[in-house]
């Protein structure tokens, strides 16, 4: 399988695009976008609903915890424990994140390296405060304090004024 050394050896991100631009919008109308088009476009459209938050939690768990028990570089793993803290909401989740981030950065030899590497995906605030919470509970601090305002989720019915 050749996408696995790729997702096991260099960390996957789709997540840092943003909505699709309207040249990429105006392009698939006329021809096929690309493969990383297509998956940033519909990366935005799941990430962006609160009402995917288990699924997407789950995903990201669950490929976190392939890649450590797979011996997968350190940074790649503990990307997915942070994804998947985006979407943690359970006192479970998040210690499951915790837990996750601290064996990657275990496993990194060099905790000062993987801390900035990891905190290079952050930008400039969390996405959430259970992402917060669990990454500096993993050991890991990017010297921020808060999460982001609202990034544009679609609060469901039930969370309305939350």
């Amino acid at each position: 399988m050749l996408a696995w050394p790729r997702v096991c050896y260099r960390p996957l991100d789709f997540a840092d695009v943003g909505a699709p631009s309207r040249a990429v919008v105006e392009q698939s109308v006329s021809a096929q976008p690309n493969l990383r088009d297509m998956i940033q476009a519909l990366t935005h459209a799941i990430t962006t609903h609160e009402d995917f938050d288990p699924a997407t939690y789950a995903a990201h768990a669950a490929l976190g915890w392939l890649l450590g028990r797979g011996g997968c570089d350190p940074v790649a793993t503990g990307l997915q424990w942070l994804k998947a803290g985006a979407h943690a909401h359970s006192p479970a989740e998040v210690e499951a994140v915790a837990q996750g981030i601290a064996a990657a950065r275990a496993a990194s030899g060099d905790p000062a390296e993987f801390d900035a590497a990891l905190c290079s995906y952050v930008g400039p605030a969390f996405s959430t405060g259970e992402q917060l919470t669990a990454t500096e509970a993993g050991g890991v601090d990017c010297g921020l304090d808060t999460p982001a305002p609202d990034r544009g989720r679609a609060p469901p019915a039930a969370a309305a004024g939350r």
